[in-house]
C-alpha cells in the first residue's frame, strides 16, 4: 500500500467521520455473528488493525475498542439470552403449553410475536421470558394475553430461519389451542388503537378498487400488509428485480415527507417548520407499518437532513449513511444478517458514492446541449434529458450495485430489471404519492376517492404488467448464483472503483474483476434438483402432492387434491416453466375435481387409474383425445413407466399409509404418505443417499412444502 493510497483513505476518513467507527464495529459485529473460526478472527483483527491506524493515527488503540465492543456485542447477540423458555422445554418432544402477551400488530390470517411469560412443566406453571413466532387462527389485538397449546418448531435451514434469527426469535409455534385470558387493557390500549388504524387507513385506500388482487397489492406496497401479497405476484416481482418498491423504505418515505410538506407549505409553513413538523409524521407511518432495517434507515437518514438544514449547514449523505448503519448495529446486531438491511445499504450505498461519477458522466452527455442559444423550449428539453438520464444512470449503478447479491439470495439474472425499474420506479412514487390525499377524500368526499381508487387501479395494473414483462424467460435467467465469497468480493471491487483518486488501468482492472465474478456465476448453472412439492389451498383440505423430475422438465401428481389445491399448484408449476404431467394418479371417485383441474390447466401424458374410473364416461372422453389410460389395482402392485427416468411402484398398507416406491435414475426412493379425513398429515422419503420428511398440522393453514432430493 502506497502512501498516497494511505493519504486518500485518511481523507475519507476525516470528510466521513462516522465511517471509521462503522467500520471497526461491523466487523467486529460480522465475526460475532456469522460464527468464523479462528482463521476468520485473525483476517478480522488484521483488517481492524489497520482501519484502527488510519482512523486513531498514534492513539490507534482507541480506535481498536470499538473492533473489540463490536465483536462482544455480535457474541452477545447470537446468545440471546433473555429466551430462558428454551431450558424448560422437554428434550424430546416440542410440545409446549405456555402463556404469554400479543406483541406486534397481528394480521388478519396471519402469523404474528408472542412474548412468552411462563410455561407449563411437570412442577407447575414456571416464569420464563422469550420471543417466537405464533400461527393462530382469531382476531387478537397488541396485548391480549393468550394461554397456547401448541408444538415448537425450529425453520429449516434458509432464510425463514436467518429471518427470524434477525428478529430475536429461534422458533416458530404451531398453534393447537388458544385461549383468552385476558384483552389488553392500562397503557397498551391506546397503544393496541393506533395499531387498529391500520385497517380502517387500509379501507379508505381500497375505497373505489373493483378488483381485490389490485386492491391487496396496493395495501402492500403502501401499507406494508405481506399477508395480501399473492405469491404469484410476489414471484414477477421478485424475477423482475422490482420487489423493492414493496418494502417500507426511502421511496415511501420520501414521497410521504413530499406530500406532507407540500400541504404544509401551501398553509403558508416555511420550509424548515415544515420539515419539522412533518418529521412525527414519518415516524408514526413507519410504527404504523411495523418497522424493519430499510424503514428506519430511510427515518434516520431523513432526522440527520433535516437536522442539518435546520442548523443551515451543507449536509453529507455519507456521514448520515454511515451513522444510521452504525446506530442501526448497536440497535439489533443481527440485522447484518437481514436481506433489507444488506440490499438497502447496498443499493444506497452505491448511489450516495457512485454520484460523482453519474454527475460526470451527464455532464459529458449534455456538454453538446449546454452552450447551445437558450430558448425556452430548450431549457425545458433540457431539464427533461437531465431528468432522464438522471434516472437512468441511477437505474443502472442500482442494478450494478446489487447485482451480486442478487444472484447469491434470489438465484436469478434479472436482465430486463434495467428496463422495467426505468418505468416502474415513478409508477410506484405515484402510487405512494397518491395515499395521503386518498386517505383525505375517503372521509370527506366518497365519490372523488371511489374515483381516485379507478385511476391508481389502472397504474398499479400497469405496475403489475410491467413485473410479469420482466419476468420472462428471456429477460431473467434462473439457476445461476455465486457464494457468499465472490459477492463480498464483487462488492470490495466495487466499492474501490468508486474512488475519486483511481486511475484508468486500475479502473479496468477493476471492472474486469467483476466481470469475471460475473461470469463464473452465469457458467456454473445449477440444474434443480428433483423433490416432491405439497400444495395446500387455504379454502381446500386435500392436498397435492407433485413429484418434480431432475430439472423440472416435468412433474408427476400423486394425489390430485381438491379443485382449489389443484388450481394453486397448477398455476405453480406453469410460472417454474413446467407444462408438462407426465403421470396423474386417480383413484375412484377421491379427488375428482382436482384431477379434472389438472386435465384443465396441464398438459397431461397419461393418467394411471382404477377399473372403476377407467370405465366412467370422463375416462372414454379422454381415450377419443389421445391419453394415454393406464390400470391400478388397489392394494396391489402395479408398475408404471415414469418418463424416461425409470418406473413407479404404488401400493397401500392396512395402516392407511401409503407407499410408493420409485426405481429410477436417482436409484430407488421410497416415499410415505398418510391420507386422513381432514388431509395429508405426513410425508416422508427416503433412499440410499439422501432423507427428508414434512408433518402437517390437520386444520391448520399449511404452506407449500418442498422437499429436495440432494
Amino acid at each position: 500500500m502506497t502512501y498516497q493510497t494511505i493519504e486518500r483513505i485518511r481523507d475519507e476518513l476525516r470528510v466521513c467521520p462516522s465511517l471509521g467507527p462503522l467500520l471497526l464495529v461491523g466487523l467486529g459485529v460480522m465475526g460475532g455473528v456469522c460464527g468464523f473460526g479462528w482463521r476468520g478472527w485473525l483476517g478480522l483483527a488484521h483488517v481492524s488493525l489497520w482501519v484502527s491506524c488510519l482512523h486513531g493515527g498514534r492513539r490507534w488503540w482507541m480506535s481498536w475498542t470499538l473492533f473489540v465492543f463490536g465483536a462482544w456485542w455480535g457474541l452477545r447477540a447470537v446468545g440471546i439470552p433473555s429466551d430462558s423458555y428454551v431450558r424448560l422445554m422437554g428434550r424430546e418432544e416440542c410440545r409446549v403449553h405456555c402463556r404469554g402477551m400479543v406483541a406486534g400488530c397481528p394480521l388478519p390470517g396471519g402469523p404474528f410475536d408472542f412474548v412468552v411469560h411462563s410455561m407449563k412443566t411437570a412442577e407447575g406453571w414456571k416464569e420464563c421470558s422469550g420471543l417466537v413466532r405464533l400461527r393462530a387462527k382469531g382476531p387478537f389485538a397488541y396485548g391480549d394475553n393468550l394461554e397456547v397449546t401448541g408444538g415448537m418448531v425450529y425453520p429449516e435451514a434458509g432464510f425463514q430461519r436467518r429471518h427470524l434469527r434477525t428478529l430475536g426469535m429461534l422458533h416458530e409455534l404451531d398453534c393447537e389451542r388458544v385461549e383468552l385470558l385476558a384483552c389488553v387493557s392500562g397503557w397498551r390500549k391506546a397503544w393496541a388503537w393506533f395499531l387498529n388504524l391500520r385497517g380502517r387507513v387500509s379501507d379508505g385506500l381500497t375505497e373505489g378498487f373493483r378488483s381485490s388482487r389490485l386492491g391487496g397489492l396496493y395495501l402492500a406496497m403502501s401499507m406494508g400488509r405481506r399477508d395480501l401479497f399473492p405469491q404469484a405476484e410476489r414471484e414477477s416481482f421478485v424475477k423482475s428485480a422490482t420487489i423493492h418498491v414493496f418494502a417500507i423504505s426511502g421511496l415511501h418515505v420520501n414521497c410521504l415527507m413530499l406530500a406532507t410538506c407540500l400541504m404544509l407549505r401551501s398553509m403558508f409553513f416555511g420550509k424548515r417548520a415544515a420539515r419539522l413538523m412533518a418529521l412525527p409524521v414519518i415516524v408514526l407511518y413507519v410504527l404504523l407499518t411495523g418497522p424493519g432495517p430499510s424503514s428506519m434507515r430511510a427515518v434516520l437518514m431523513l432526522c440527520g437532513g433535516t437536522l442539518s438544514l435546520c442548523m443551515l449547514r451543507r449536509g453529507s449523505d455519507r456521514h448520515v449513511l454511515c451513522l444510521s448503519a452504525l446506530l442501526l448495529l448497536l440497535i439489533n446486531p443481527l440485522y447484518l444478517l437481514h436481506i433489507g438491511f444488506q440490499f438497502s445499504f447496498l443499493i444506497v450505498g452505491v448511489l450516495v458514492y457512485g454520484r460523482p461519477m453519474q454527475t460526470g458522466m451527464e455532464r459529458v452527455m449534455t456538454e453538446r446541449w449546454r452552450w447551445r442559444l437558450r430558448t425556452e423550449g430548450r431549457m425545458t428539453m433540457f431539464r427533461w434529458m437531465r431528468r432522464v438520464l438522471g434516472a437512468m444512470f441511477s437505474c443502472s449503478l442500482a442494478w450494478m450495485g446489487c447485482l451480486a447479491l442478487t444472484l447469491h439470495v434470489n438465484r436469478i439474472m434479472p436482465l430486463g430489471a434495467l428496463a422495467v425499474n426505468l418505468v416502474v420506479q415513478p409508477l410506484a412514487a405515484m402510487l405512494v404519492e397518491g395515499a395521503v390525499p386518498k386517505i383525505l377524500l375517503s372521509c370527506v368526499w366518497k365519490q372523488a376517492s371511489c374515483w381516485m381508487g379507478r385511476v391508481l387501479e389502472i397504474v398499479m395494473g400497469s405496475t403489475v404488467k410491467l413485473a410479469e414483462w420482466g419476468a420472462r424467460d428471456g429477460l431473467c435467467q434462473e439457476g445461476v448464483g455465486i457464494p457468499f465469497e465472490r459477492a463480498c468480493a464483487y462488492v470490495l471491487l466495487l466499492g474501490m472503483l468508486f474512488t475519486r483518486h483511481c486511475g484508468r488501468l486500475l479502473k479496468a482492472g477493476m471492472i474486469g474483476g467483476m466481470a469475471l465474478i460475473i461470469a463464473a456465476g452465469l457458467w456454473e448453472r445449477h440444474e434443480k434438483a428433483p423433490g416432491l412439492m405439497l400444495f395446500r389451498a387455504s379454502s381446500g383440505s386435500r392436498a397435492c402432492l407433485v413429484m418434480l423430475d431432475r430439472g423440472w422438465g416435468g412433474a408427476f401428481v400423486l394425489m390430485p387434491g381438491c379443485g382449489e389445491s389443484a388450481k394453486v399448484a397448477a398455476q405453480w408449476l406453469r410460472r417454474n416453466g413446467v407444462t408438462t404431467v407426465d403421470g396423474l394418479f386417480i383413484a375412484g371417485g377421491v379427488m375428482r375435481k382436482g384431477a379434472q383441474e389438472w386435465l384443465r390447466r396441464m398438459s397431461v401424458k397419461a393418467i394411471v387409474a382404477d377399473d372403476d374410473w377407467r370405465r366412467s364416461w370422463e375416462a372414454s372422453c379422454l381415450a377419443a383425445s389421445g391419453i394415454h389410460l393406464r390400470q391400478w389395482r388397489m392394494n396391489m402392485y402395479d408398475e408404471y413407466e415414469y418418463g424416461h427416468a425409470g418406473r413407479i411402484w404404488r401400493m397401500s398398507d392396512d395402516h392407511g399409509e401409503t407407499c410408493l416406491r420409485h426405481d429410477g435414475g436417482d436409484g430407488r426412493l421410497c416415499i410415505y404418505y398418510n391420507e386422513k379425513e381432514d388431509g395429508l398429515s405426513l410425508l416422508s422419503f427416503n433412499s440410499v443417499d439422501f432423507a427428508g420428511s414434512a408433518v402437517l398440522k390437520p386444520g391448520l393453514p399449511d404452506r407449500n412444502v418442498y422437499l429436495s432430493f440432494k
